[in-house]
């Protein structure tokens, strides 16, 4: 049986914390956002809310491969030692390579959301300063000050808060979550009689309910992305590795349902003088304001301004979850990256209680640079990390794989050998333009992918 690792570092890591941290990573501003961007125009509701769940039981898989490798090795290098172990350290300089964009990217996403959110719930009160376009999106002084806000103030917190950095991000989690179910059972208990779900799939843009299905399934490593962060750092738990599959079934569950509900409640509460959800969503281009938001307009007008305030503190929790849990797991990842000498020798350093400061401070130092390309860049990048988190989740499966191999566990070998076929699955999709309903990157993402891609090869 394996047991908590001995260790004089404090601030150990209770069950609680670990959800936290996976959930928090998973679920971030996309989630309130996509049921009108995506979810609904593509599959419906019925179609996304079924694809979701299919991408949790994937995810499953994923998850239940880097776990048996986590119980073994017991490494806090997570997914990079697990390959550097198994398969070597070019392969695992790939893998590492490949998750330190997906990770940052999704960080850069929730510190540039933030400036979104007031936009949205307060206005243009940070659109003072210099003013600017990139690709679209306006860029203004204010915005990038309070942008940079964000990225200090969380970077100083994650490399100085010691245990209260933990604990503010299990109360943050536990706010996102439960504001989201709050706002499901009262739009639920308020919403009108001419509220449907019909039609379950979306009638308007071709392709069967299947194609529909399986074009929402295909991102849902873009969806799940960071719950296996929680690896990186693992000699901080304090609990029995055999528990770490249990909780991450009950971190995709959590996902699922905070991807769910919202597309839920975005139908629930379309305005009196649309006929139907469909018609609804086909008109958002022609909308302004709180209305071309689907789940913004469905929870105000449904439960009114408290119901709006629930919604903010979910979002804003989300954000900081996201932000807290990813400056944890990447900086684990230079860590390790830098005891394997890939990476300078002062970014390996940590404190007493086993906080690698210097990472953190680095990932913080480079990310001031991110809100100066405003939002359209990093949606850009973030489009692209199905990608490069596919390829470490096709590497993490076919270490479980070859693992299990060794020690002839037949079952470990379906498992790992299923989550490796997927992770190709997701890999290519994205890749082959038109392959699905929605799935097609924008010119932008396969650059920006590509950049990274000759940096790690010429590094």
């Amino acid at each position: 049986m394996n047991t908590p690792q001995e260790t004089n570092k404090g601030h150990l890591l209770t069950l609680l914390n670990v959800w936290g941290l996976s959930f928090g990573c998973a679920v971030g501003w996309g989630a309130f956002m996509l049921p009108g961007n995506l979810f609904l125009p593509n599959a419906g509701p019925v179609g996304s809310i079924l694809a979701i769940i299919l991408g949790g039981l994937i995810m499953l898989i994923i998850g239940s491969n880097f776990c048996m490798l986590a119980g073994k090795m017991q490494d806090s290098g997570g997914f990079f030692a697990y390959t550097r172990e198994i398969m070597g350290h070019d392969h695992a300089f790939l893998a590492g390579w490949a998750l330190i964009i997906t990770y940052l990217s999704i960080m850069w996403a929730n510190a540039t959301a933030v400036i979104v959110l007031v936009r949205f719930t307060i206005g243009d009160v940070l659109q003072w300063g210099f003013h600017y376009q990139v690709a679209g999106f306006d860029v203004y002084g204010g915005e990038i000050i309070a942008t940079w806000g964000v990225i200090i103030l969380f970077g100083l917190f994650s490399a100085f808060g010691g245990g209260i950095k933990q604990a503010a991000n299990t109360i943050l989690a536990f706010i996102l979550i439960g504001g989201i179910v709050i706002l499901f059972c009262g739009v639920l208990a308020m919403s009108p009689q001419h509220a449907s779900f019909y039609p379950a799939f979306a009638p308007d843009i071709g392709g069967t309910p299947f194609l529909q299905l399986l074009s929402i399934f295909m991102v849902a490593p873009w969806m799940f992305f960071g719950y296996e962060s929680i690896t990186h750092g693992s000699q901080q738990f304090h609990f029995p590795t055999q528990y770490m599959f249990p909780l991450i079934i009950a971190t995709v569950v959590s996902t699922v349902l905070a991807y769910c509900l919202p597309i839920a409640i975005a139908v629930m509460g379309i305005p009196p003088e649309y006929h139907g959800w469909n018609e609804y969503i086909n008109n958002l281009g022609n909308l302004e304001g709180l209305k071309a938001l689907p789940l913004f307009y469905s929870v105000k007008s449904l439960l009114g301004s408290t119901g709006l305030g629930i919604l903010t503190a979910a979002i804003l929790a989300g954000i900081l979850t996201g932000i807290i849990g990813l400056y944890r797991g990447a900086s684990y990842l230079l860590q390790a990256m830098a005891q394997d000498n890939l990476l300078p020798a002062a970014i390996a350093e940590e404190t007493k209680d086993g906080t690698p400061r210097n990472a953190i401070i680095s990932i913080m130092i480079v990310s001031l640079l991110i809100p100066l390309l405003g939002r359209t860049a990093i949606v850009w990048l973030v489009d692209a990390i199905t990608i490069s988190g596919s390829i470490a989740y096709a590497y993490v499966s076919l270490c479980r794989y070859r693992e299990a191999t060794v020690s002839k566990d037949s079952a470990g070998k379906f498992l790992g050998i299923t989550g490796f076929i997927i992770s190709i699955f997701f890999f290519f999709c994205p890749i082959v333009p038109n392959l699905l309903i929605g799935t097609t990157l924008n010119t932008e993402s396969y650059l920006l992918l590509a950049v990274w891609s000759i940096i790690g090869l010429i590094y």
